[in-house]
């Protein structure tokens, strides 16, 4: 449940700006069946599909994506990268607004890393896996203006060398990712290279290891601390029984002793009367 939690939370504090990295695997909440999906608002995604067991109570996943700084001339694309292809029974569709039906992809499709144009600002992604064929891929979902946007003419957007009528943040270069057609935003960076969506998994588990560790630990101290309040606390109280049994004991002897005193006075005037 910990790591549920902290998962969507890591989630919901990245940076919509750059590519948001959405994993999606059988052990994530983020899967839901449409129209249930799970939404996000993005200027770029790369969406990490993991080998691993079916979607939570089903073989489906559904996420939705909004453009984050939407403006008239604001597309999707969206492209499967070369890494794998899909195995089995296992299909991914691409639906624009409402669930219109755009593309899907099969194990069998002759061209499954073609780019894939929206024309809508809001789309979804369905994902079936089947239960013997679970494929690994990387969707990267890409925001591009049209080149006589202003947009385009604003600082902070790239336009993309093979095709100028198109630009895109400039946040989304050199994040390892291709979001022009022909990796233009990519070719000038000083370090490219190809990151797997494996590559999250070790920053996740990394980071919920550390988070699980720190729990461990801070509930170790307390459970300590709770331990030594109760062995101070009953250490005070046999110390205060012996004492205090020992204070008692010496008080009623001088109170006897008094006591003892007043009678014996009271009495020798009779006696001496007598």
């Amino acid at each position: 449940m910990i790591k549920f939690l902290f998962l969507i939370s890591f989630m919901n504090f990245l940076d919509a700006s750059r590519s948001r990295l959405i994993r999606v695997d059988g052990i994530n909440p983020t899967c839901f069946r449409r129209p249930r999906c799970r939404e996000f608002d993005v200027s770029g995604a790369v969406i990490s599909v993991d080998k691993s067991l079916p979607f939570m109570g089903t073989n489906m996943c559904c996420i939705t994506l909004s453009i984050a700084s939407f403006t008239q001339d604001a597309y999707f694309m969206a492209r499967i990268l070369n890494s794998t292809k899909l195995q089995g029974d296992d299909f991914i569709t691409f639906y624009e607004e409402d669930f219109k039906l755009l593309s899907n992809i099969t194990a069998v499709d002759r061209d499954p890393n073609r780019i894939i144009y929206f024309k809508s600002p809001r789309i979804s992604v369905e994902f079936f896996k089947d239960k013997e064929h679970r494929s690994i891929y990387e969707i990267v979902i890409s925001v591009f203006y049209t080149g006589n946007s202003e947009m385009c003419r604003r600082q902070g957007f790239y336009r993309c060398s093979s095709n100028t009528s198109m630009c895109i943040d400039e946040k989304l270069m050199c994040d390892k990712f291709p979001h022009c057609p022909n990796y233009s935003d990519e070719a000038t960076c000083e370090e490219t290279h190809d990151e797997s969506g494996l590559t999250y998994d070790k920053q996740i588990v990394t980071t919920v290891f550390v988070v699980i560790v720190a729990t461990v630990l801070m509930t170790m101290i307390l459970i300590l601390a709770l331990c030594f309040c109760k062995s101070k606390q009953k250490l005070t109280e046999t110390f205060m029984a012996i004492f205090g049994y020992r204070n008692e004991t010496k008080n009623s002897r001088m109170l006897d002793a008094q006591l003892n005193r007043k009678n014996l006075s009271g009495y020798s005037p009779i006696q001496q009367k007598n």
